[in-house]
């Protein structure tokens, strides 16, 4: 388990310490440096330092695709509330959105061993200066042929559902994906193109993308340097195929989960169906 801890050492209105440790090897601190006031700063600046930590810094010597794998003991209850619903702060949502979006899966928990802070306070310190349209929007990522590509879980969701089998990581599952080299640009038929602007927008351009061979095709909104995966679409998976393989990932998940709690999974019955039709 990858567990990143976070302390609230010193904080003033326009300059919050947060200290960090992944254990006593690696540890240090970072100044959030706000050039104006903002409400609810000791939250933001929290949330603004592990986001920091993780994709800038890479303290796990890895760019994080999920949260599975990964732990965050926060500084108190109070961001461990927001995170998870307990306490709603309309303005805090932007800067932890990546903790149930891009990180979804991770356990989260209050720091409780402050034997680790006085390592921290010994490690290196960085200033940050807080930037609000760079520290709450959605994280980039740089894929291979796609470009770089922002993620909605709108699409996670699509991405799940459109496989006939159980995945147990979504995200992981898409990222992998997302990172293969065969991608081509396609279309879509005009009516499934005309439906998906009506739901989108007309005004953002569209590229559809597929993997030759998978029946998968993606939907990217165009914006300004990037691209934003909003939903995943197979146009050839029919209401009764879309059934059956709900069935078949509902049957997968029960027996995982069966699997993980220790519990033998129960032999399947075996259905015969009969059909009576008029003989003639």
């Amino acid at each position: 388990m990858m567990t990143l801890r976070t302390w609230v050492v010193e904080s003033s209105l326009d300059k919050v310490k947060i200290a960090w440790s992944t254990g006593l090897n690696k540890s240090g601190s970072v100044n959030v440096q706000f050039s104006a006031p903002q409400a609810s700063y000791e939250l933001i600046a929290e949330f603004v330092a592990i986001r920091h930590l993780l994709f800038q810094e890479q303290v796990f010597d890895r760019y994080p695709v999920a949260g599975d794998g990964h732990c965050f003991m926060l500084s108190s209850d109070k961001p461990l509330n927001f995170i998870t619903g307990a306490r709603k702060t309309k303005n805090l949502v932007p800067y932890a959105r990546f903790l149930w979006s891009d990180m979804a899966g991770a356990v989260m928990k209050v720091n409780d061993n402050d034997e680790r802070l006085q390592y921290a306070l010994e490690g290196p310190e960085t200033t940050l200066e807080f930037d609000q349209y760079l520290h709450s929007g959605k994280i980039t990522y740089s894929t291979p042929v796609l470009g770089k590509i922002q993620i909605s879980p709108h699409a996670v969701q699509r991405y799940t559902e459109r496989n006939t089998d159980f995945i147990k990581s979504p995200r992981r599952s898409l990222m992998r994906f997302l990172f293969r080299p065969e991608f081509v640009q396609t279309q879509l038929p005009d009516n499934v193109l005309k439906h998906k602007s009506m739901r989108y927008g007309p005004h953002d351009p569209v590229e559809i993308w597929t993997l030759p061979g998978s029946n998968l095709y993606l939907l990217f909104i165009v914006k300004d340097g990037y691209k934003e995966l909003v939903t995943c679409y197979a146009p050839a998976l029919a209401p009764v195929k879309q059934r059956q393989a709900s069935i078949r990932r509902q049957e997968q998940e029960s027996q995982w989960r069966q699997k993980a709690a220790g519990t033998p999974a129960p032999k399947p019955k075996k259905v015969v169906r009969v059909i009576l039709g008029n003989n003639r």
